[in-house]
């Protein structure tokens, strides 16, 4: 069986079995999700939970980062997935995977396929090379942690490109305009790319992706459903994308 297909049925049947879905007030949630994320992840979840259990429904609400906290609390969503989920009060989060980070570009390395995207097993750092780096918002947790580490190597921060939308990060970098470091996480949505991607080591970054909802609200059978779904298809993805 094709590995696609294999990750799909497993998916399908471990939310089988976690729970009946006898409640009727639990067949509906609504989940928030940033871009990256409803492409490159939920689609398939989605898929095995409703193949699994067809009687339920799970809404995806498109939203940035900024908006999935907002969305939570005041029960527009039930749910909200991101690796940029701040602590706050009244929010409960669950990590459910934690990703390296890898540059992509166009230049050549030795290659490894995940997909469609050449994948180079590591690289360090310090031997990232010179050229303009594409970068997600200034005020995004991520793009913190990816200039506090170049600053750290003594690599100037300079001015660049920067967009809110990882998908349009990864386009820019395969029409030329730069290279990004990025979580892990985007491979899938790499492969769709003429992108290479290299894992980043010594020293080691990662970024959890969290499952956020509020506090103190009972936490459905659909929600333990989406949650563990996730969570297996996250830890799919960290496994397919681990060099070596």
């Amino acid at each position: 069986m094709p590995v696609a297909q294999r990750t799909l049925a497993e998916l399908e049947s471990a939310v089988r079995d976690i729970g009946d879905m006898s409640d009727v007030e639990n067949r509906r949630a609504t989940v928030a999700v940033t871009p990256a994320m409803a492409a490159g992840i939920l689609p398939a979840v989605l898929t095995s939970i409703a193949n699994a259990y067809p009687h339920i429904e799970i809404h995806m609400k498109e939203a940035d980062s900024s908006q999935i906290i907002a969305l939570i609390d005041s029960g527009e969503v039930d749910l909200g997935v991101d690796a940029v989920v701040k602590s706050s009060p009244g929010i409960t989060r669950e990590v459910v995977g934690t990703f390296d980070m890898v540059y992509v570009c166009r230049d050549e390395f030795r290659e490894v396929r995940f997909g469609g995207t050449a994948f180079s097993a590591e690289m360090d750092w310090a031997d990232i090379p010179a050229a303009p780096l594409i970068g997600m918002s200034a005020g995004n947790p991520m793009q913190q942690i990816i200039d506090q580490r170049l600053m750290d190597l003594g690599r100037a921060i300079v001015q660049r490109e920067a967009f809110s939308h990882l998908l349009t990060i990864v386009a820019l970098v395969e029409a030329g305009h730069g290279a990004a470091i990025l979580p892990a996480f985007v491979l899938p949505m790499c492969a769709r790319f003429s992108v290479q991607a290299t894992h980043l080591r010594r020293p080691s970054d990662s970024i959890d992706v969290y499952v956020a909802r509020k506090s103190g609200r009972t936490n459905s059978e659909i929600c333990t459903i989406f949650t563990e779904a996730v969570t297996l298809k996250l830890r799919s993805l960290v496994n397919a994308a681990a060099p070596g």
